[in-house]
Order: structure tokens, then C-alpha cells, then sequence
């Protein structure tokens, strides 16, 4: 019989001796997962001593072992081949890069990439348990997308405001965005269970998490997590179908009631009013006014980043000139702006294609989508144990909410990046170590 979800979570593997600074890095990337989302500087000044720690145990380890260092497998290699070459992508971009200060702060969304290298060696070097950092995910999703319930309750109910996510160090969309991701998480797990002991007060916080999306409005994020959610259930249901005895019912039952509920939902007076907003925004966008809307000012945007990419094709105006570039373009009238307030585009693709061209653009879809997507298809699909399903949905869940959000958000370039990429290390970590048991 196999192992539960459960089982997997609270009874890590025995069979290795116990590691104690894996406990102590399993219990701080928890914390910074938990936290994240309502601190902002505990993401960002988490991932950055975890990075430290792990290059100066690096450099130890290498010296002590006269060169003999635990790799993870070749799959995870493959990984950051990836993450490394969208790094390098960011130096191809200097190539037209006149202002080197800008470029200073735009290299902060690239370097992070290049750190996840050595962190994967040290979660492969301390050997974390099985189970131990899908119990890290778990513990913290769940409890952070309760802990944003409360907040964002508490800010709309008694406090009054319009949106919440206000005074978290975020502004409300990356709030929203947050959001969204823990809460595909949490789907996730709810999803990969079969213990209605646990599925039960799963449930209640999944429902918590439609709450705090809702309450954030961002229609960006809400359309990223419908969409993923979608794929994640339909994703399930494929799996369930590949074992004997799966419980596909379960899933499908899921799957009729989030159909249902977000067909209840887009006729809602919230719905109906956003729908409203936004197509009279896009209406003022193609009459030519001159607006600091939502929807005209993203267009605006994109319609900049397309004249700029188009002078540089290959390798892009670089990431330090993006703004320059978007100001000239203003003056010149080409875009309809009144001052390029926009540090970035709104939009990863237009993003990346006006700062760092083709080039750039082609090597963030193959290290950042193609590669991670390929691989937790592939442990969802290989996968013997609910654990690794959990994986394998949630980082699948990872990719395309990330893809779809891209389209709203240059999520990529905001201080969101270090949540997104502890999150997605520990899921590799998970599907990766228990590969290794197979």
C-alpha cells in the first residue's frame, strides 16, 4: 500500500541519519514562505542570507572535499542550465545598454536566477529528507493563505477599504498575486489527497483563498488563477485516470463546482462592474485619449515596448534604457503617455523584448516556461506517490499561472521574484528527492 499524502508530510523517510541544518534551513525557508506575503522585505531579505549560506557552504564543502560535491540529478541540472542561461541573457543585453545605473537595478530580477544553482546544491548536499519539503510548502500555503484571509477581511469589513493588500510593503496586485499563487498551491494539495480527514479543512482554505483574491481585484490575477485552476483540475483528472482505483470522482466533483461557482461569479454585480470599467477603458485606449487608466496605460505601454524592440531586434535597447527610450517615445508623440512613470512595461514578454530583444526573449521561455514546465509534467506523470503528484501539479500550476499572469504584469521585475523562485526550488527539491528513490 502506498504511502499517504499525510504519511509523507509528518513521517519524513528514516532510512537517512537526521540532518540538523536541514531542520533549521527547512524551518527558515518556511518562515520566509509563510511571511512573505504580508512583509515584503522578509522574501527579499531571506532569499538573499539562504544565497549567502549556501555559497559560503559551498565554497567549504568544494575546499574540504578537495572538489567532491553532492549534485542533484541531471533533470534538475537541466533546470538551471536554463535559469542560467536567462541570466546570461541580461549581460547579451548590454551589448546596446547606454545607461549602466538603470541597468544596475533591473539586474536585480536576473542575478536570483543565477543564485538558485547554489541553493538546489545545498538542499542536494544536506540530503533533506523525503517529505520534508513538501511539509515546508504545505505548513507555510496554509498558513499564510489563512493568515492573508484574515487580513484582507479585517481590511475590508472593518477598515472600509476598496482593495486589499494595502500596507504590506506590496502594492495590491502583487498582494493579489500572492495570493493567487499560494492559493493554486493550496489547490494543489487539495487536490493530490485522499484522506477526507485532511481534504476537509483543506476545503476551508481554499475557499478562504477565493476570498482574499476577490478582495485584492486585481482582474489580472483573477483571471490567471481561473485559468490555472482549470488546468490543475483537469491535469488531476488525466492522472487519476492513469491508476487503478484513482479518485478521479472526487476530482471531477471539483471540477463541476469550480465550473459552477465561477459561472455564479461572472454574473455578480463585482464582475459586471470590473467587465464595465474595462471595456470603457479599452474604448478611451483606441479613441487616442490620453488616460492613467488600468487597461490604457498597459496599452500604451505595450505599444512603447514594440517600437522599441523593433529598433533593436536581436538583442533589445538593453535593461537599463528601457525608460529612457519609452520617454523619447513619448515626446516624440508615438506613445500616448503624459510622463513614463512606468519603470516597466506591465507586460514580461513586451518586457523583455524591448530590453533585452529576441535573444532574451527566446531564452526566458525556455529557462523560465519550457524547461520547468517539461519537468513537472513529467514528475506528475512518473510520479508513485501522492507527494510527488502534489509536485508535479503545483509547479505545472507554478509555470502557467506565472505565463498567464505575464500577459497583465511584468511579475518577473517586481519584489514578488524571490517568493516565486523559493517556491519553485522547494517543489523541484520535492519532485527530486523522492525521484531518487524510485
Amino acid at each position: 500500500m502506498r504511502p499517504s499524502l499525510l504519511q509523507n508530510l509528518l513521517y519524513p523517510d528514516q532510512s537517512e541519519s537526521p540532518d540538523k541544518i536541514a531542520v533549521i534551513l527547512a524551518v527558515s525557508v518556511c518562515l520566509i514562505l509563510a511571511f512573505s506575503p504580508l512583509f515584503s522585505k522578509v522574501a527579499s531579505n531571506g532569499a538573499a542570507i539562504i544565497s549567502l549560506w549556501a555559497m559560503i557552504s559551498f565554497g567549504k564543502r568544494y575546499w574540504s572535499a578537495k572538489g567532491s560535491v553532492t549534485f542533484p540529478s541531471a533533470a534538475v541540472r537541466l533546470l538551471y542550465a536554463g535559469f542560467l542561461l536567462y541570466f546570461l541573457s541580461s549581460i547579451s543585453s548590454l551589448v546596446n545598454n547606454a545607461d549602466l545605473q538603470a541597468a544596475g537595478w533591473r539586474f536585480d530580477s536576473y542575478y536570483p536566477f543565477f543564485l538558485t544553482g547554489v541553493i538546489l546544491i545545498l538542499f542536494a548536499f544536506h540530503r533533506i529528507q523525503a517529505g520534508l519539503s513538501a511539509n515546508i510548502i504545505a505548513i507555510a500555503v496554509v498558513f499564510s493563505t489563512s493568515l492573508m484571509f484574515v487580513f484582507s477581511f479585517y481590511q475590508l469589513q472593518v477598515q472600509g477599504l476598496y482593495r486589499a493588500g494595502v500596507f504590506t510593503g506590496y502594492n495590491p496586485n502583487i498582494f493579489a498575486y500572492l495570493a493567487g499563487l499560494y492559493w493554486l498551491v493550496v489547490l494543489a494539495l487539495f487536490v493530490s489527497v485522499s484522506d477526507n480527514r485532511i481534504r476537509i479543512p483543506l476545503l476551508i482554505v481554499v475557499v478562504a483563498g477565493v476570498y482574499t483574491l476577490l478582495a485584492a481585484g486585481s482582474r489580472g490575477v483573477i483571471i490567471s488563477a481561473v485559468c490555472t485552476a482549470l488546468m490543475i483540475l483537469i491535469l488531476a483528472i488525466l492522472k487519476s485516470m492513469q491508476e487503478p482505483g484513482g479518485h478521479n470522482k472526487f476530482i471531477i466533483i471539483s471540477l463541476c463546482a469550480f465550473l459552477i461557482g465561477t459561472a455564479v461569479f461572472s454574473q455578480s454585480e463585482y464582475f459586471s462592474q470590473r467587465y464595465v470599467s474595462t471595456a470603457a477603458q479599452v474604448q478611451e485606449y483606441t479613441e487616442g485619449k490620453v488616460q492613467h487608466n488600468s487597461v490604457s496605460a498597459r496599452l500604451n505601454l505595450w505599444q512603447g515596448g514594440y517600437h522599441i524592440w523593433n529598433k533593436q531586434p536581436v538583442f533589445g535597447t538593453g535593461i537599463g534604457d528601457g525608460q529612457e527610450d519609452l520617454d523619447r517615445l513619448i515626446q516624440q508623440g508615438e506613445v500616448s503617455l503624459s510622463t513614463a512613470s512606468f519603470a516597466i512595461f506591465h507586460n514580461i514578454y513586451v518586457d523583455v523584448l524591448a530590453t533585452t530583444g529576441l535573444l532574451g526573449f527566446l531564452l526566458m521561455m525556455l529557462g523560465v516556461f519550457i524547461l520547468p514546465g517539461l519537468y513537472f509534467w513529467r514528475t506528475l506523470f512518473d510520479s508513485h506517490t501522492q507527494t510527488q503528484v502534489f509536485a508535479g501539479l503545483a509547479g505545472l500550476g507554478l509555470v502557467i499561472f506565472n505565463l498567464v499572469f505575464g500577459l497583465f504584469n511584468s511579475w518577473l521585475f517586481l519584489r514578488n521574484l524571490p517568493v516565486t523562485l523559493v517556491l519553485l526550488l522547494l517543489l523541484i527539491t520535492v519532485s527530486d528527492r523522492f525521484s531518487d528513490q524510485r
